[in-house]
């Protein structure tokens, strides 16, 4: 008779273990064993809304004979109950498909908005760590923008951007209008990362390589223009005149100005005058000019001249604040008159 009674006893005491927490999830009476971190998790500032409102047979089960949690569905399809597919942009982002919603969002409540896990980011350089290496960081992604520019699960642009280059840069940058300008190739080709880094760099603004902006520098070096050089053939500078279409018969005017021209003194001494850089006549962008010719020139804010060109038949003719009105020929040696 003793063992019969033990025998009752051990069997309502598991009934009471399994049966009465799946009672209290069905019941939606969870606080019933978990009211202290429910409290805790709902003090947060953002709350999931069926968390919120008590409602968490929308993604759980109850715990089953054995106690363990269980979920409606797994991964992904779980969160696709309620949310939209994410990923239908075409490009997605590798941690969701490899079901990583976690991975990002707290499914209950979190101190982020979103329900990220954490801020975002520090969120985004969990993975991408490398990013923000350089003395320069773009501003938006110092302050955590990083979504400003890129969509966190799926888009149809390259490196999940919300919008392509230049239009993308255009939102915050002061961009050339694209109808009205004559633009630097890289910029008509929609690639502002040929020459600059989106995330972070070792130079002003960005910049892959070197590009010497001052408007005077102490002679010329191919390393000093490095970044434009990428592309442009050194010989534009360096070379006869025919490898240039700035250039008066057979002087090569490039080299005149950014090198600077070999004149003899009064004394017959030959020497070389200042050389000047390339964004003295050059807007890197774009401008209303041929060849990307400035407009006007200015200096931490200030006027300092302006610069008119209009083409001729075989050359040019400048009307510029640093020197006299000149013209160029190609095919005839007009003294640069």
């Amino acid at each position: 008779m003793r063992h019969i009674k033990f025998f009752f006893f051990t069997a309502l005491v598991l009934l009471t273990i399994t049966v009465i927490p799946s009672l209290a999830v069905a019941r939606g009476e969870c606080s019933e064993c978990h009211s202290d971190w429910l409290s805790a998790a709902k003090s947060r500032p953002v709350v999931h809304p069926p968390f919120a409102e008590d409602d968490c047979s929308s993604c759980h089960d109850d715990h089953g004979d054995d106690g363990k949690l269980v979920l409606v569905e797994e991964g992904e399809a779980l969160c696709l109950q309620c949310h939209d597919d994410p990923a239908d942009k075409g490009k997605v982002h590798p941690i969701i498909e490899d079901d990583g919603c976690l991975d990002c969002h707290n499914p209950h409540s979190s101190v982020n908005k979103n329900l990220l896990v954490e801020s975002p980011k520090n969120l985004c350089l969990d993975c991408h760590d490398d990013k923000l290496d350089g003395p320069v960081v773009h501003e938006a992604a110092m302050d955590g923008g990083c979504t400003d520019c890129h969509d966190p699960h799926s888009s149809k642009n390259d490196h999940l951007l919300v919008e392509n280059p230049p239009a993308l840069c255009a939102e915050c940058h002061d961009v050339p209008n694209m109808n009205d300008s004559v633009l630097h190739t890289a910029l008509s080709d929609g690639d502002c990362t040929d020459c600059h880094f989106p995330h972070a760099g070792n130079r002003p603004k960005l910049l892959k390589d070197e590009y010497e902006t001052k408007p005077y520098p102490k002679g010329f070096s191919e390393k000093m223009y490095a970044l434009c050089f990428d592309c442009h053939d050194v010989a534009l500078v360096t070379g006869q005149a025919e490898s240039t279409g700035f250039r008066d018969g057979k002087k090569n005017l490039h080299n005149v100005h950014v090198v600077g021209a070999l004149v003899p003194n009064k004394y017959g001494i030959v020497k070389r005058e200042k050389a000047r850089s390339c964004s003295m006549c050059h807007d890197p962008h774009g401008s209303t000019q041929e060849f990307n010719l400035i407009s006007n020139y200015s200096r931490n804010g200030i006027s300092m001249y302006s610069l008119n060109y209009t083409p001729l038949k075989d050359g040019g003719r400048c009307i510029v604040g640093c020197h006299k009105p000149r013209s160029y020929h190609r095919t005839t040696t007009a003294g640069a008159q």
